[in-house]
């Protein structure tokens, strides 16, 4: 069986900078690593891509497709705008030269793409308006969902689950399973506690040995300093985490957050909250950092099976501005580079640019890779 992973609606980007594709990669490292030969298809110089040469197409939609909720219509953002070049990234899939292929939709169910194109709204080409949409409604029919990997082909078997908010896949390793709610702040998976996470991403906790849990970053860059007493906050917060993993019963690995990159970095607005792209001035925000880091450092020595797994400490030594423009996705963004992951998701390796900053070599010499 040959199979592809690739984006709907428009190109994937082949930037090891962009955080879009780095999601493509993690689910097709896992992929092989149960013995699937997989393509990320994010190769292609211009246009779309043609599947003809797979038996399955993983069908990805992004990680700016939002579901709608029940009793909302469902909207489509074609981004060029209703145009031949972008018809053709929808149409693929009912033409008849993919008839043979088996898609499988990954992490939502799969939308009815015919319909939502057929019946979209504005002006549309002449292209547009001509393709047989209703086919590409019959392909969307039945289409299998698969949340991860590992639950849909081996149940039961990968016994580790990495867990947490849209950084979460950067610390992902070979042999892991994989549950990322963007958005979702520490303060907010407590309220509703780790193992109804667990759960209703569709993990059953008694087929997990172990986890790696990995929040924070929202909440020390948009909510520790809207508190009365930030550092009193970040203690508290972190006790009740310790409190809620130790129901679990389960080995834990807990995670740093990152560095804070210099406060003239430009993110998008829909990494902004209420308004803004941080609460804290960097300085306020290296402060409860460290704090965080240092209670992460105790919970993790005084739980038997507990762990901590750690970025480089020379990132948080380095200048902001050198650690944003070397580490972090380009253009905009919050995260972490896939190029500098834990886990190579290509070679499926420990990622060796991470082992060689962590050995290190004065912060003059990081910019020399």
């Amino acid at each position: 069986m040959k199979a592809a992973i690739d984006l709907m609606g428009r190109k994937l980007s082949s930037s090891e900078y962009s955080h879009q594709t780095s999601w493509a990669y993690l689910r097709a490292n896992q992929l092989r690593n149960l013995g699937f030969n997989v393509d990320v298809l994010d190769n292609i110089p211009r246009g779309y891509s043609d599947w003809s040469e797979y038996d399955v197409v993983y069908v990805y939609h992004g990680m700016d497709y939002h579901v709608a909720p029940p009793g909302y219509v469902q909207a489509l953002n074609v981004f060029d705008g209703m145009v031949e070049s972008a018809a053709k990234f929808y149409e693929r899939l009912g033409l008849p030269q993919h008839d043979h292929i088996k898609y499988i939709s990954m992490d939502i169910d799969m939308p009815n793409y015919g319909k939502l194109c057929k019946y979209k709204k504005g002006e549309q080409s002449e292209y547009w308006a001509n393709v047989n949409w209703g086919r590409v409604e019959e392909r969307c029919q039945n289409v299998p969902l698969m949340t991860d990997p590992g639950l849909f082909y081996a149940p039961g078997k990968i016994r580790h689950l990495t867990l947490g908010d849209s950084h979460s896949h950067s610390v992902y390793r070979a042999g892991s399973m994989v549950l990322r709610k963007d958005g979702r702040t520490l303060n907010g998976v407590l309220k509703k506690t780790i193992g109804k996470e667990i759960a209703d991403g569709g993990f059953d906790l008694k087929d997990l040995d172990s986890l790696t849990c990995y929040w924070g970053n929202i909440d020390i860059r948009h909510h520790v300093y809207r508190e009365a007493d930030p550092k009193a906050y970040t203690r508290d917060l972190l006790k009740r985490y310790e409190a809620d993993l130790k129901t679990l019963d389960r080995p834990v690995e807990l995670v740093t957050p990152l560095p804070i990159e210099d406060e003239s970095r430009k993110i998008p607005t829909s990494g902004f909250y209420k308004g803004t792209p941080f609460t804290g001035t960097q300085a306020q925000r290296i402060e409860i950092l460290d704090l965080w880091k240092g209670e992460l450092a105790e919970m993790a020595a005084r739980n038997p099976g507990w762990s901590l797994y750690s970025w480089p400490k020379v990132w948080y030594e380095m200048d902001g501005v050198e650690f944003m423009q070397t580490y972090m996705e380009r253009p905009r963004s919050v995260h972490l580079a896939r190029k500098f992951y834990r886990w190579d998701l290509v070679n499926n390796v420990a990622n060796p640019l991470l082992l060689e900053v962590a050995a290190k070599t004065p912060v003059s010499k990081l910019l020399d890779f």
